[in-house]
């Protein structure tokens, strides 16, 4: 949420595209061990030349001292010969170039290729992180003004973004915007936001995110215990990539004459035929209290049902005959009975629509097929008691529709 957080990933991502494996701090390590290398191989090479200085001066004194010796013939007797010491330990002076431990030359100029190509790496980086991103890094501190939990593409493109896609895990920071199209109704996000599955790093459950909480997940799966973070794979990016391939390829192929599709429009039809002719009633996921004003034009609608509209599918209040899917927080209302006993109908967990809504496509309903004996409470670590399953009232579960929006919408 803060701009060094925002500048980090940018520089995380330019890294990858140029093929660098090291981050700042990695950089800064090996520059460390560089300058640390080359301290030991002067010292090393400054010993080895004291050493052969050395054994010159000893050779010289010996040569000395033997012409001493041969000019004295008449002295037969044998003469001590003095030891002579320049203020230095001979034991001491090793000849350090036996050692492998000690550092090569070899290994030092293997060193500093390494920081090169790293340092070159790095440059390229920063140079496409420029040409990429350049000034255009917004973050939530840089649009105080406009309330706290707020983002809007004006900062960013002060024509509108017309021709740009937003993809984020939370909705109503874009929905809060004062300043969007005047096409989207009030309280609801634009219609180019890409609302994606929210992504739980399993290292990080538990503690607070950097974005202060990402959105709900309600497709009903949890990470396992034992997974590893390093070997994880989030289908979501496969579905974000190929919506994006699919939005940039219509919206390019379109006519230079007559009138074009903004990228907000073109994303409104692409959602609208992922459900087309299905109908589809909502059971326990909609409070009483707002199902009048639901249907409001004017009004903003509750997520559960702007996903299903949004898909191209006809919200039904009855289970009747036509009725494809009913989407049921739990089984056991009268809603879910009648799905079981209509022709053409199934009953589904919320996770097949959001799912359906996050890959823009009609996701397989086996996975989220209902009935006898499944499991009670779809929302992913929630802390919704659900209610009895003998209940059968679909009255008696707007208590639990109430709170389950809640959770729709907290962040």
């Amino acid at each position: 949420g803060t701009r060094q957080y925002a500048e980090e990933i940018t520089m995380i991502l330019c890294r990858s595209w140029v093929g660098s494996k090291r981050d700042w701090e990695d950089l800064e390590r090996l520059r460390y061990q560089v300058r640390l290398a080359e301290e030991e191989y002067a010292k090393h090479s400054f010993l080895k030349g004291d050493s052969a200085n050395n054994e010159e001066k000893k050779r010289k004194i010996e040569q000395l001292e033997g012409g001493s010796d041969s000019a004295d013939n008449n002295d037969e007797r044998p003469k001590k010969r003095k030891k002579v010491s320049f203020g230095f330990n001979e034991s001491s002076v090793e000849d350090t170039s036996q050692k492998s431990d000690h550092m090569t030359k070899e290994r030092l100029e293997s060193m500093q290729l390494e920081l090169r190509k790293a340092d070159e790496l790095e440059k390229k980086a920063r140079e496409l992180r420029q040409k990429i991103f350049g000034s255009r890094v917004f973050s939530r501190t840089d649009v105080g003004d406009l309330g706290r939990d707020v983002k809007s593409l004006k900062r960013i493109f002060p024509c509108g973004g017309t021709m740009a896609a937003v993809v984020d895990d939370r909705e109503d920071v874009w929905a809060n915007a004062k300043d969007n199209s005047t096409t989207t109704i009030k309280g609801e996000p634009p219609e180019n936001l890409l609302l994606v599955r929210p992504y739980h790093w399993q290292p990080f459950v538990g503690f607070a995110d950097i974005n202060n909480c990402a959105g709900v997940d309600l497709s009903g799966s949890k990470p396992e215990k034992d997974s590893d973070p390093n070997k994880e794979t989030d289908i979501q990016l496969l579905w974000t990539k190929r919506i994006l391939e699919d939005l940039h390829k219509r919206y390019y192929q379109q006519s230079a004459e007559g009138h074009r599709l903004t990228v907000p429009e073109t994303l409104k039809k692409m959602r609208r035929e992922v459900l087309k002719g299905s109908a589809i009633v909502l059971s326990g996921l909609i409070p009483l209290h707002k199902q009048s004003t639901a249907a409001a034009a004017a009004a903003a609608r509750p997520p559960i049902v702007r996903y299903a509209q949004s898909l191209g599918a006809k919200t039904k209040d009855t289970v009747q005959y036509g009725v494809t899917h009913v989407v049921a927080a739990k089984d056991g209302t009268d809603k879910a009975k009648a799905a079981t006993k209509t022709p053409g109908c199934v009953l589904v967990k919320p996770g097949w629509l959001m799912e359906s809504y996050w890959s823009m496509s009609r996701r397989p309903v086996e996975p989220f097929l209902m009935g006898r004996g499944s499991s009670q409470g779809v929302l992913k670590e929630s802390n919704i008691e659900t209610a009895s399953d003998a209940s059968t009232n679909d009255s008696e579960d707007d208590e639990f529709a109430a709170a389950l929006e809640d959770e729709f919408m907290s962040s």
